[in-house]
This record gives C-alpha cells, sequence and structure tokens, in this order.
C-alpha cells in the first residue's frame, strides 16, 4: 500500500473525503486542518492503517472520521468537532484506536459503532453533542477506557440493538438527560 507523510497542509470543501486511506494504505497524517468537505473528513477503509496525529477536523457534512471494511487506524490528539453528522464512526468490521482526542459539538452521536465495528477509544475527551457522546448499537461491540462523556443531550452513553460495548474507569456526567442508557435489545 501507500505510505507517505501528509503534514501542515489545509484540506477543505472536497467532494469526496478530505483524506481517504484504503487497501493497506499506511499514511502518516499530522498537524493538518481538514473541513468542510461535502462527505467524510478523514476516510479508512478495506484494511487501511493510517496514523493520524494532532490534526483538526471540523465542519464535515458526513462523518468527521469513519473507518470500516477492517481498516485500523491509529488517532492520537486529533479535535473532531462541529461535524454536521457524527464525529466518528466504526463500522462494517472497522477497528481503530483512539488516543486522547477531543470529540466535540457534532450534530449527531460524539461516537458512533456499529455493524460489528470494534475500535477502543482511551482517555478522550467526547462532550457537547447534540444526541449521545457514545451510541453502539446493530451488533457494534468496542472498549471504551478512561474518557470524560459530559454534557450531550440523549445520553452520555447509549446501547441499543445488540451493542455490546465494554465500558471501564470513564467519567460520564453532566449529561442533559442520562448517564448511560440501555434499551430494545442492547
Amino acid at each position: 500500500g501507500g505510505r507517505g507523510l501528509v503534514e501542515g497542509n489545509q484540506i477543505l470543501g472536497n467532494m469526496g473525503g478530505g483524506i481517504e486511506i484504503e487497501t493497506d494504505g499506511d499514511t502518516v497524517v499530522r498537524h493538518n486542518e481538514i473541513y468542510n468537505g461535502k462527505l467524510s473528513g478523514v476516510h479508512c477503509h478495506d484494511e487501511a492503517r493510517g496514523t493520524f496525529v494532532e490534526n483538526k477536523i471540523y465542519g464535515n457534512d458526513g462523518p468527521g472520521v469513519e473507518v470500516y471494511t477492517h481498516a485500523n487506524s491509529l488517532f492520537e490528539g486529533n479535535s473532531i468537532y462541529n461535524g454536521h453528522a457524527c464525529g466518528v464512526l466504526v463500522d462494517h468490521n472497522g477497528k481503530g484506536t483512539f488516543k486522547n482526542c477531543d470529540i466535540f459539538s457534532n450534530t449527531k452521536a460524539g461516537v458512533e459503532v456499529k455493524a460489528s465495528g470494534n475500535p477502543q477509544f482511551y482517555n478522550n475527551k467526547i462532550h457537547d453533542g447534540k444526541e449521545a457522546g457514545i451510541y453502539v448499537y446493530d451488533d457494534g461491540i468496542g472498549l471504551f477506557e478512561g474518557n470524560d462523556v459530559y454534557g450531550d443531550a440523549t445520553a452520555g452513553v447509549e446501547i441499543a440493538t445488540f451493542g455490546n460495548p465494554t465500558l471501564r474507569a470513564n467519567r460520564i456526567f453532566d449529561g442533559i438527560q442520562r448517564g448511560v442508557y440501555v434499551h430494545g435489545t442492547g
């Protein structure tokens, strides 16, 4: 797969994803602004890897970050905010590790996991979203450890329709409605 370094750029207003990594691509992406795209800000799929460090990802029409079809990228110290959809979407067997990111003020869930998505989230701030902070459903899995989840509109964490995450040592507080909400067949 392709490699390379993408550093210090403004990537904006694209009709597709701001950055797309696929088919074993393994690029380092750091200190960029990725914004106002018509789809996802960052789009990783088909066994992509990639390392994303200290990027600002905001104002995109699709998810700020989308990881699916066996992609397993690392996101560390990124700010993912003010998106018109969810902040992070992990689905269709996507993985990914998110550490020390600030995910906030997105129109849908801060983090959405479904369809056998199985990410790991460590020591992130997930807050002030217009829906749930973390929403796991439709066979989504995931490990969420040491995160601060707060100020979200519907629930800090929502688990539904066969969602099966592990929540460990998180601080879930100051929600507008519920802290943890489990319903349906979650």
